[in-house]
């Protein structure tokens, strides 16, 4: 059964501070879809929450787990992007203001107006790019596994690896920015947040995962973004 939601954000609040979404909601819910949507949006939120250049919340301290996490071959899955959102400050997390349930119905949010756009943008440009990016997807991976970068040792060092494929690396860091909507700025932040273009290439494949999870819900009639059309 259709379950369509429309998020736009509410006017007075500026890109870089905790804003008010609405939310409509059509069709029928229960609670099973709340909370696989509560769940699932959550660890995309915070992804994009501490990728965006302009959080600046405990930098020093985030820029460390990302670099320990996208180098080491421990993956933990969701795991990570649910320890990611309870390190964002409470009043960024996302919150619950209202919820009416009719036809239609509405859910206003509060949260990161910034983390916010950038899901819509990244959202949008994966649609657009359609089989392109799966295909990009499967030459990153073909790529990690031919170099066997796909789970790297724990003892295993950035100095082992040629410089050109450190190079091949950016070049596919830069395709997939491209596709999601990076700009050039934005794959250069992913680069100094994770230490190298290697956890970059890895940090960007979990973004576009994200996307896709996000464009899976649109697709299936749960979920529709706002126009991302803004700077993010």
């Amino acid at each position: 059964m259709a379950r369509t939601l429309h998020l736009r954000k509410s006017r007075g609040d500026g890109p870089t501070e905790p804003g008010r979404f609405t939310i409509g909601m059509d069709g029928q819910w229960d609670i099973d879809d709340l909370t696989q949507f509560g769940e699932s949006f959550r660890e995309t939120y915070a992804y994009f929450y501490f990728v965006h250049p302009d959080t600046k919340k405990d930098r020093d301290r985030i820029r460390l787990l990302f670099t320990r996490y996208f180098w080491s071959g421990e993956y933990k899955g969701s795991a990570f992007a649910k320890y990611l959102y309870y390190n964002i400050p409470d009043e960024s997390r996302l919150q619950i203001a209202s919820i009416r349930y009719a036809s239609p119905g509405a859910m206003e949010l509060m949260g990161y107006v910034a983390a916010l756009l950038m899901i819509a943008k990244c959202t949008s440009m994966w649609a657009k790019a359609g089989t392109d990016v799966l295909e990009l997807l499967e030459r990153i991976g073909e790529f990690f596994k031919k170099k066997k970068l796909d789970r790297p040792m724990r003892n295993f060092n950035l100095d082992d690896i040629r410089g050109m494929d450190i190079d091949t690396a950016r070049g596919l860091l830069g395709e997939m920015g491209k596709y999601l909507g990076f700009s050039q700025k934005q794959v250069e932040h992913l680069v100094d947040l994770t230490g190298n273009p290697i956890s970059a290439l890895r940090l960007m494949v979990a973004l576009a995962n994200e996307s896709k999870k996000v464009s899976e819900m649109i697709e299936h009639g749960k979920l529709k973004l706002p126009d991302p059309g803004k700077q993010v």
